[in-house]
């Protein structure tokens, strides 16, 4: 088996409730700190957003290990 990691990120709105949010593309990362720095630029893109439109967050962003078959 193959192991990939992939981008998982959470914005919580204070005193409201935390959305579950993924890449437009579901892009797989072979190694966790490509991961972590394209999650780190989707974070700042996400928060930036959020902050033009005068919403208070809190983003959250990990990588996420998975195993995927690979066929032999």
């Amino acid at each position: 088996m193959l192991k990939v990691f992939i981008i998982i990120g959470y914005i919580c709105v204070p005193t409201f409730e935390c959305l579950k949010f993924e890449p437009e593309q579901n892009v797989q990362y072979l190694d966790k700190k490509t991961c972590m720095e394209d999650g780190k630029k989707l974070g700042d893109r996400m928060y930036k957003r959020m902050t033009e439109k005068k919403i208070p967050t809190n983003i959250y962003v990990y990588c996420k290990e998975v195993e995927k078959w690979q066929a032999t």
